[in-house]
C-alpha cells in the first residue's frame, strides 16, 4: 500500500507500478518453490531472522540516502516481497508443534485470526502513516518497525523438546504435490480463489464503488474491512461450530460456496450494502476453507517435510493471482463486470464438488488430530516414501 502510494502519488507512475507489482510476484512465486526445496534444511527461527535482517539493512540504507528516483525504492519494494514471503509458510508448518493433539485446531483457528487481523490493521495503519507523514518519514517509520519486529523474533524461544528429527535428504516438494492426490484438488480450489480474490478486492471492487455508485475512499475501506470481519467470524467462532455441527468435509465444502454466495449478492443486489455484505460472506469461506485445509495438510503432512511442502503450496497458490488480474482486466474492456462475477461465482461452485467427491479429503476430513499426524504417509506410501529415498542419496552428490 505504502509503496503504491508513493508512486502513484509522488512519482505519478502508474504503468511502471503495474511492471513492479508484476514482478514482485513473479519473484515471490519463485523464491517459494525455491525455499520449497531448501527451507527444511534451516532452522526456522535463523531463517525468519536472517530475511526480517537482511529488509532492516535494505531500507537503513535507503534511509541513508538521497531518493532521487522510483527505482531505489522499487529495489526495496521487491527484495521486502521476496524476504516476506520467503517467512510466510513457517507460521503454518510450525502450528502442529505449538499445539499438540485435540488442540490442532485451535492453532489454525489462530492462524486464520492472525490473518484477519493483518489485514484490517494493515490497510489502517498504512492509511494512517499515508496521511500523515511524507515519503522520507515514512520510510523511518517502516525501519523502526522492522527494528520491533526483528527483535521480537529474536527473544522467541523455541521449545525444543517438541521439535521433530529432521531428515538431510531434500524433499521433492513439487512432485509430492502432484502425486497426493488430495492435496492436488485443494491447491486447484485455493489457485482458483486467489484468481477470483485478488481482482475482486483490488480491483472489481473499486470500480463498482467508484465507478457505479459513485462512492469514495469511507465506502471502499468499509467493503474491504467487512471482508477482514467476516474472517474473524469465521475464525474465531464459526469454523469450530460449523465443523462440530456439520464435519469438517461438508463445512469445507460449503465454504467454498460461500464465496460463490458473496458474489451472487454483489451481481443480483444492485447497491453498496450487497457489496459489503457479499463481501463479509466471502470472507466467511475464505478463511474457513484456510483453517479446515491448512490444518489437515501441515498435520497430515511428515514433520520433516512441513515448511517446505507448505512454501509450495503457497507458491501454487498465488501463481494465479497476475493471471486472475489479466482476466479481470481483459473482461472490463470487452463486457461488464457482473459477467466477470457471474463466471467467477460458476467457477467456484464447479470447483467445489472436486473436493465435496475427493476419496483422500473424505478420510483425513474424518481422522482424529492423532491419527491425523502423518497421515499422509500412510495413505501415500510410494510417493513420500519414493521421494525421501531418492532424494537422500543424492544430497551428497550435490542433488
Amino acid at each position: 500500500m505504502l509503496f503504491t502510494w508513493a508512486m502513484i502519488d509522488v512519482y505519478g507512475l502508474q504503468v511502471e507500478l503495474g511492471w513492479f507489482i508484476s514482478s514482485s510476484w513473479a519473484l515471490q512465486v519463485t523464491t517459494l518453490i525455491l525455499f520449497g526445496f531448501i527451507s527444511d534444511r534451516f532452522d526456522k527461527k535463523k531463517i525468519v531472522l536472517t530475511c526480517s535482517g537482511i529488509t532492516l539493512v535494505s531500507v537503513a540504507l535507503l534511509n541513508l540516502t538521497t531518493i532521487d528516483n522510483h527505482y531505489q525504492i522499487g529495489l526495496i519494494y521487491l527484495i521486502s516481497s521476496v524476504l516476506a514471503i520467503a517467512i510466510q509458510p513457517i507460521g503454518s508448518s510450525i502450528a502442529p508443534c505449538l499445539y499438540q493433539d485435540e488442540n490442532l485446531e485451535k492453532a489454525f483457528k489462530v492462524r486464520g485470526f492472525v490473518n484477519s487481523i493483518n489485514m484490517i490493521l494493515g490497510a489502517a495503519i498504512s492509511g494512517f502513516v499515508i496521511s500523515r507523514f511524507d515519503i522520507n518519514n515514512t520510510l523511518i517509520i517502516i525501519n523502526f518497525s522492522i527494528v520491533a519486529s526483528f527483535f521480537l523474533f529474536f527473544g522467541v524461544k523455541p521449545d525444543r523438546s517438541q521439535e521433530r528429527e529432521k531428515e538431510e535428504a531434500a524433499t521433492n516438494s513439487v512432485k509430492i504435490l502432484f502425486l497426493n492426490k488430495t492435496e492436488r484438488v485443494l491447491v486447484f480450489v485455493c489457485s482458483l480463489s486467489n484468481f477470483i480474490l485478488m481482482p475482486l478486492l483490488s480491483y472489481i471492487v473499486p470500480i463498482k464503488i467508484i465507478d457505479e455508485y459513485y462512492s469514495g475512499t469511507v465506502e471502499l475501506g468499509i467493503s474491504e474491512s467487512l471482508f477482514g470481519v467476516g474472517m474473524i467470524v469465521g475464525s474465531t467462532y464459526l469454523s469450530s461450530k460449523f465443523n462440530k455441527w456439520f464435519g469438517v468435509k461438508n463445512t469445507t465444502v460449503a465454504s467454498i460456496n460461500f464465496l460463490s454466495m458473496g458474489l451472487l449478492l454483489i451481481v443480483f443486489i444492485n447497491s453498496l450494502w450487497a457489496i459489503y455484505a457479499g463481501l463479509f460472506v466471502a470472507g466467511l469461506g475464505v478463511v474457513i476453507y484456510n483453517v479446515n485445509t491448512t490444518n489437515i495438510r501441515c498435520s497430515a503432512t511428515p514433520p520433516e517435510m512441513r515448511n517446505s511442502f507448505e512454501s509450495i503450496f503457497l507458491a501454487f497458490c498465488i501463481i494465479s493471482i497476475p493471471l486472475g488480474l489479466a482476466f479481470s482486466t481483459f473482461m472490463v474492456k470487452v463486457g461488464n463486470i457482473d459477467s466477470i462475477l457471474m463466471i467467477f461465482a460458476a467457477s467456484i461452485s464447479i470447483a467445489s464438488v472436486f473436493v465435496m467427491t475427493s476419496r483422500g479429503f473424505n478420510k483425513v476430513s474424518k481422522l482424529s488430530p492423532n491419527d491425523l499426524n502423518g497421515a499422509y504417509a500412510k495413505m501415500y506410501p510410494d510417493v513420500y516414501q519414493k521421494n525421501q529415498d531418492s532424494f537422500g542419496k543424492g544430497v551428497g552428490n550435490g542433488v
